[in-house]
């Protein structure tokens, strides 16, 4: 008789587990080594608890700087650094899926310096994304291996609609 596998359960989001599962559904905009990027963005979120904007947007804008100096974009990244602030704490105070993907939409396009629509595919799918992360998560149910294929092959759908940029 085979043996059953045990799928892992993404229940406790300060897990290892869904930390790796953050890292592969989020997007670092072509970036080859996501390491100091992922390392800032993570002081800044820490700051966040604090209420010390300043500090997360410093550490925001470390991010996007080395987005630029490992992609070649040559963008704003204060500026890049303050519609993320703004998605963050969209995303916090559940603000409503228009709202945070047109604050995705600002993001995307202050990085790529277009108004392409694959902008704004991406940001729509990237919003339910997220949305659809944070009910689960809001309803203390856990991310079944069912749904974090479903938020990869969506992130992924993402990040294709980017490419074509």
């Amino acid at each position: 008789m085979p043996q059953a596998t045990i799928q892992p359960k993404f229940t406790d989001i300060n897990s290892q587990d869904m930390q790796d599962f953050e890292k592969e559904i989020a997007y670092f905009y072509g970036a080859e080594d996501i390491t100091p990027i992922a390392e800032a963005y993570l002081k800044a979120l820490n700051f966040l608890e604090t209420q010390e904007s300043n500090h997360v947007l410093q550490h925001l804008t470390q991010a996007y700087a080395e987005i630029s100096r490992q992609t070649g974009r040559n963008f704003d990244g204060l500026k890049a650094a303050e519609f993320e602030y703004q998605l963050i704490q969209a995303q916090a105070e559940q603000q409503d899926f228009d709202t945070i993907k047109a604050i995705m939409i600002n993001l995307y396009q202050a990085v790529f310096n277009t108004e392409s629509i694959h902008i704004h595919k991406a940001a729509m799918l990237r919003t339910f994304l997220y949305q659809y992360k944070v009910d689960l998560i809001k309803k203390q149910a856990a991310l079944t291996p069912n749904d974090k294929n479903i938020m990869l092959a969506i992130a992924q759908e993402s990040e294709a609609c980017l490419s074509l940029i």
